[in-house]
């Protein structure tokens, strides 16, 4: 789920779908200068569903930074959700 409080948003088990690496760089901007002043803003989407083929529908409709053959998109494979759903069950 997600609320907003102020400026900010509260989040619980979030998952980044596309953006990975710009997230990390934000992190490790942040992490490096501990205690700076920042009024910097990035834009950020948040959607909030249950439904793996919600996830799987962005994952497929907002890659195209660069390009990639849906075939190379392993993310939405079926095995993969298997896998996923597998180590899910067992607490991994």
């Amino acid at each position: 789920g997600a609320s907003v409080v102020a400026n900010s948003i509260r989040m619980q088990g979030i998952q980044i779908v596309n953006g990975l690496q710009t997230t990390e760089s934000v992190y490790r901007y942040f992490s490096e200068n501990r205690g700076l002043e920042d009024s910097r803003a990035i834009l950020v989407k948040v959607i909030v569903s249950n439904e793996d083929s919600v996830r799987d529908s962005i994952i497929r409709a907002t890659n195209n930074q660069t390009d990639v053959e849906q075939m190379s998109l392993h993310a939405t494979d079926r095995i993969q959700r298997n896998i996923e759903e597998v180590l899910y069950r067992n607490g991994i």
